[in-house]
């Protein structure tokens, strides 16, 4: 909650709010939203577009049922509920879509600019979610740290290796530091 805005009063629930749950369908639905998550399906549809004839017949029909399921939510105006559940599907699909650029894609000079690229964007997500959380850090409050863990696809990691409650010491050296976490920081500048 006060990653949103640190004045809101604690005892609010800050998606009761109906603009902030309008800006949140926005920035999922919305082709005009700047960074949103439409805006840059839109883009990853295009570049596909120009290069179907290197994408194969299920990374197309992957790629074309996420693009049908966001124009019908944004047709039809879901609610935020039906917004979420669409984002939870949408991970779903595009961690299929990276599955299938994995396992199939030839380790040549194109992968590994791939790679590149999404060891950048990985390492730029991470770096302004750890700066956001350090930001409105409180002093002694350390039980806003599940969320930066499951963010950081790293809470299973943190659990296992740490088993006890999320500090701040320990969620930064596996966030920043530890070169095996293939999500912290360190492993993003090193591979």
């Amino acid at each position: 909650r006060e990653l949103l805005d640190p004045e809101i009063d604690p005892e609010i629930d800050p998606l009761d709010d109906l603009s902030l749950q309008q800006a949140l369908i926005a920035a999922t639905l919305d082709e005009s939203v700047p960074h949103g998550l439409a805006a840059h399906l839109r883009l990853l549809f295009r570049v596909a577009f120009h290069l179907r004839e290197r994408l194969s017949l299920d990374n197309w029909r992957t790629l074309n049922l996420l693009m049908q399921e966001m124009a019908r939510h944004a047709q039809r105006g879901s609610s935020l509920t039906e917004v979420l559940s669409q984002l939870d599907r949408s991970v779903v699909t595009l961690m299929t879509l990276a599955g299938f650029t994995l396992d199939g894609m030839t380790r040549d000079l194109g992968w590994r600019f791939l790679s590149i690229g999404r060891r950048l964007e990985r390492l730029q997500s991470m770096s302004l979610t750890l700066s956001q959380a350090l930001a409105h850090a409180r002093e002694g409050n350390e039980s806003d740290l599940d969320w930066l863990l499951e963010v950081a696809d790293s809470i299973i990691t943190y659990r296992s290796r740490y088993m006890s409650r999320p500090e701040w010491l320990p969620v930064l050296d596996l966030l920043v530091l530890d070169e095996s976490n293939p999500r912290s920081l360190r492993f993003q500048i090193l591979g």
